[in-house]
């Protein structure tokens, strides 16, 4: 395994509020690694390749807490990705929005949508 790969003991230890100002949620941290458990690990385990395995790691520890913090609330709000790439990044914070839409999906999003039916899950445009 690369050294870009995160291992599961490496998940156990992320700690993003270690770069957030003093008024980040409580449990930020807590859910940042649910979320690489629950998207990031499966992928991992299926041999994604590791260039993608970084887009996700970096859409879960950078900007699922960025977006959280900055744009509270935010499951009052619809988030629109416009994009070239597989929306990799965007379905590491679709659960935050009421209703995220990508202008291009693919199964991946669809897989690991709490609603699989397009309605605050990373719903596709074209």
């Amino acid at each position: 395994m690369s050294n870009q790969v995160i291992t599961d003991e490496q998940i156990a230890g992320l700690a993003p509020s270690l770069f957030a100002p003093a008024e980040c949620p409580p449990d930020m941290d807590e859910e940042v690694r649910a979320q690489f458990y629950r998207i990031y690990k499966p992928l991992r385990d299926e041999h994604m390749h590791e260039y993608n395995l970084l887009r996700i790691a970096t859409g879960l520890y950078y900007y699922r807490p960025l977006l959280e913090r900055l744009l509270q609330p935010t499951r009052t709000k619809n988030a629109v990705e416009i994009g070239s790439g597989m929306g990799l990044k965007s379905l590491c914070w679709a659960d935050l929005f009421r209703s995220p839409t990508r202008a291009s999906s693919r199964g991946t999003r669809r897989r690991f949508s709490a609603n699989p039916s397009g309605t605050g899950s990373g719903q596709s445009i074209c």
